[in-house]
């Protein structure tokens, strides 16, 4: 296993009283059993985990992690950010980016206008959402215009009243 992990998520919940987790993914995954997970939060250390199990369940994934075997085990785990090795990752198509990818792109608009560097990525359902300073940008094609990763910058044609 790769030292190196990604941000896949958020676990949100319990399920049951076996220790099983609600597992709240952004991104597309390979099945995760037998993969070892690291979970992160900020006033706890972090923890590695193997995964039991995992299915599908009502928009989430309910995790079983090794260890983790009481519903007051999996209540200490709430709230706590999944980190995966980049294997487990979906291969992107082009034009699909990762979140940590996306976070610190300068964006500025098609005049040349800076607007700041994004700092947030909101997951909405319909379409993520930018948040560069006090704008929110929709990540639709009508409004992201280009992507440089190598220069590490967005251009963006915002709609009417989007920046005011």
């Amino acid at each position: 296993m790769t030292l190196e992990m990604v941000e896949a998520g958020v676990i949100t919940g319990v399920h049951g009283i076996t220790g099983e987790v609600k597992f709240n993914p952004q991104m597309d995954l390979q099945p995760l059993q037998g993969v070892e997970v690291r979970l992160i939060d900020s006033h706890a250390p972090d923890r590695l985990y193997k995964v039991e199990n995992a299915r599908p369940h009502k928009g989430y994934l309910i995790l079983k992690l090794k260890g983790c075997d009481t519903r007051n085990d999996a209540e200490l785990l709430r709230g706590r950010r999944v980190m995966v090795p980049p294997d487990v990752l979906t291969p992107l198509v082009e034009g699909e980016y990762l979140i940590d990818d996306i976070i610190g792109l300068k964006v500025y608009t098609l005049f040349g206008d800076f607007l700041g560097e994004i700092e947030e990525v909101i997951k909405t359902g319909a379409n993520d959402v930018y948040v560069v300073g006090k704008h929110l940008i929709p990540a639709i094609h009508d409004v992201v215009r280009e992507i440089d990763m190598e220069r590490r910058r967005m251009v963006i044609d915002p709609l009417d009243g989007m920046l005011e």
